[in-house]
């Protein structure tokens, strides 16, 4: 397998919340929920946006870490709204301390935490990342001071986790060399572990999430460019999957392959893989990176067909036809 160590790879660090939507609901005076996720750069299986977000897990508690309101409740969608089954009911003039967990349990180590939070809270769980398509949410929310008709607590989600897609781009020079880019795949951290605690009883606006003790390495596919087809001279396609990935700061080293497939007109005549490896990036939970790659003659090495002309000399012949017998007439025109 060729390694290349150059930048091969641009990198375009791509963040937006397009289509974020609130979906509402008010009980009386009931305690009840308002959802916000910040989404990525395109729905799809991978992640969860406010219309595909479908429950979540809430812990609360009233004026002390004593004060239990929710242990691990499982709050639903219903239709429009959202809904639980044990209802609470505001206490006005008490301070109410709420998180929130959303995605798969399946990978996540730590939950369910112990009611008694302690103003900390979820704590410290711990991630394992097996196909880059769990994707998980967190939330917090701190009322100083309820009212009687108290608003909905509203979570805004954050996504724990980065989102990681892949582009290529034909860089040929020529107008007949189109290019497959094939079983792209990328190493990151299999595991880590995130605290999500809160330094004191208060909500924690645009909290930092810094996973840590990043251990073992795991082997995402985005599968190929474009569903495979031939990308033609100056064009580009994105990779069939995005992945979710363990953020990482800029001392870890993510490995990247792929299989380049160079044609000239419709027969294949470049079968190369290649490894690419990135260094001194730092991902950050909740951002969508697009890696470009372009793809030409010189970062496959290939050289251009060149020429060089000679030409033949004459081969000399010379025949002896004996003596000329009579008179020789050159003719050059007739009139």
């Amino acid at each position: 397998m060729k390694k290349l160590f150059v930048s091969v790879l641009a990198i375009a660090g791509l963040v937006a919340c397009n289509t974020d939507e609130v979906v509402r609901e008010k009980l009386n005076d009931a305690i009840s929920f308002d959802t916000f996720v910040e989404n990525a750069t395109r729905a799809d299986n991978v992640s969860t946006t406010a219309a595909t977000l479908e429950e979540f897990s809430v812990w609360a508690y009233m004026t002390n870490e004593t004060g239990i309101v929710f242990n691990d409740e499982l709050v639903s969608k219903n239709g429009d709204a959202w809904s639980y089954s044990n209802t609470q009911y505001w206490l006005p003039g008490n301070a109410y301390s709420f998180a929130a967990f959303a995605g798969n349990r399946k990978d996540v180590e730590g939950l369910p935490v112990d009611a008694a939070m302690a103003g900390n809270g979820l704590g410290t769980i711990t991630f394992t990342n097996v196909e880059g398509a769990n994707d998980i949410l967190y939330a917090q929310n701190y009322v100083e001071s309820a009212v009687a008709d108290q608003t909905p607590v509203l979570f805004q989600f954050d996504h724990l986790l980065s989102k990681v897609r892949f582009t290529f781009a034909n860089g040929f020079a020529n107008d007949n060399n189109t290019i497959k880019v094939l079983n792209i795949a990328m190493t990151s951290a299999e595991k880590a572990t995130l605290d999500l605690s809160t330094e004191s009883f208060a909500f924690v606006a645009d909290a930092a999430y810094v996973w840590e003790n990043h251990q073992g390495t795991k082997t995402l596919y985005f599968g190929n460019m474009g569903n495979g087809d031939n990308l033609g001279i100056g064009k580009k396609e994105i990779s069939d999957e995005d992945r979710l990935v363990i953020p990482a700061g800029e001392d870890y080293e993510y490995v990247v392959t792929f299989t380049v497939e160079v044609y000239n007109g419709a027969v294949r005549g470049l079968t190369k893989d290649m490894t690419v490896t990135m260094s001194g990036l730092e991902l950050v939970a909740g951002h969508a990176y697009n890696f470009v790659a372009t793809i030409n003659q010189e970062n496959l090495h290939l050289n251009a067909i060149e020429f060089q002309v000679e030409v033949d000399e004459w081969v000399e012949h010379e025949y002896n036809v004996g003596a000329v017998q009579e008179t020789v007439k050159f003719v050059g025109s007739v009139e």
